[in-house]
């Protein structure tokens, strides 16, 4: 086996980038959402969907510096997009809550 072969993503890894690409999408769409409807609305704009809030997060990771180390296993990108999503959402819903929602 090369050098090149060894580097080259498997089948399996290359479904499961894609996967996690697809799962990111989808829950940053949903807190970008629920954090619009939360303080943005009020201010008199009307709410996005998740669609929409996955378009804006492509939009801003489109010039926003990637995150992602190559040294870190798919696992634990995995489990820090979870805790980053919770934490998010956490704090957007104090927040929320201590503005009176």
């Amino acid at each position: 086996m090369t050098i090149d072969e060894k580097d080259k993503p498997s089948g399996f890894t290359a479904l499961g980038l894609v996967l996690m690409v697809l799962i990111s999408a989808i829950v940053d769409g949903f807190i970008i959402s629920r954090l619009w409807k939360w303080f943005v609305v009020p201010l008199g704009v009307r709410p996005i969907s998740i669609a929409w809030a996955v378009g804006l997060d492509a939009l801003w990771r489109a010039f926003a510096p990637n995150p992602f180390s190559k040294s870190v296993p798919p696992a634990e990108a995995l489990a820090r997009m979870f805790y980053r999503a919770c934490a998010v959402l956490s704090i957007g819903y104090v927040a929320h809550l201590v503005m009176g929602g």
